[in-house]
């Protein structure tokens, strides 16, 4: 018996609607192999949300170090001071974060609510690989040339402005080239890298996804699921989700979830599903 992903009720066998808190549920689990059969991935959101734990923890002795030991102010304990609160008020806030996100990890892939636990085939994974590797390239690289436009117009500007300064504008300028450089590289070869390892898997949730190692969770933190799309070829089921990241701005991310070989009517009652219960 599968319980409501809203309120936790047991529903009843193809029950569409739950009896307790009205939320509708217009699709049931779909998937192309046996999801008992699956082997659990490693939690990182736990790791994650050690490391942030220890660090915490770690600043905190940094912050009380100064007061504890009579450290002068003058001699370091106030730098000690001000970056240990700092640390310790941003790990206070992001450890509990992960932990929660770690705890919905545990939930989706212990096949808890899901909507779909898909498998796919080589040909089909490597499709989709080739696919999101050109689509990232071309999307990271042309981010690049943008920053590193504005960034030189910038810095000519500031060389027409402080011409002394020229060779320390130079090489500002290519050293922001440099780190654009290499975290747009990144950003698609090691995604890329990691899909080539193994054939994919993709597990739908009400709450998030998890994608061959790749886990997206649109629940807390000012996080919300937007949309749920089919593309124009009915090959891709995209989602896309944002969430704050300054006041009053936020930021949209897509994932992209192929959709296996005669799951595209299960994809199309997922989107429905999102439809009618996204808040």
């Amino acid at each position: 018996m599968n319980n409501c992903p809203k309120c936790n009720t047991p529903l009843k066998p193809q029950a569409r609607f739950c009896h307790t808190c009205g939320f509708q549920h217009t699709t049931s689990f779909s998937g192309n192999t046996p999801f008992m059969g699956m082997q659990k991935p490693k939690n990182r959101q736990r790791t994650y949300a050690f490391i942030w734990l220890f660090v915490t923890i770690a600043f905190l002795i940094i912050f009380i170090l100064p007061i504890i030991t009579d450290i002068d102010m003058m001699d370091g304990g106030g730098a000690m001071i001000m970056i240990g609160l700092v640390m310790f008020i941003t790990g206070a806030i992001v450890t509990p974060f992960f932990f929660k996100r770690a705890k919905r990890f545990d939930d989706i892939v212990s096949g808890k609510n899901i909507l779909a636990y898909w498998v796919y085939k080589a040909n089909e994974w490597n499709e989709y690989t080739n696919a999101e590797y050109a689509k990232r390239k071309n999307e990271k690289w042309g981010l690049f040339w943008l920053i590193s436009i504005i960034a030189f117009i910038v810095n000519t500007i500031m060389c027409i402005v402080h011409p002394d300064g020229i060779l320390i504008f130079v090489f500002v300028q290519l050293g922001i080239m440099v780190l654009i450089g290499i975290s747009a590289y990144l950003s698609y070869t090691i995604p890329y890298r990691n899909n080539k390892k193994n054939i994919g898997k993709a597990i739908i949730a009400p709450n998030g996804i998890y994608l061959n190692g790749s886990f997206h969770s649109w629940k807390g933190m000012s996080a919300r699921l937007d949309y749920v799309q089919i593309s124009e070829n009915n090959t891709i089921l995209e989602f896309t989700y944002s969430a704050m990241v300054t006041y009053g701005r936020r930021e949209s991310y897509t994932v992209n979830v192929p959709i296996p070989e005669n799951e595209i009517s299960a994809a199309f009652r997922i989107v429905e599903f999102f439809k009618v219960n996204i808040e």
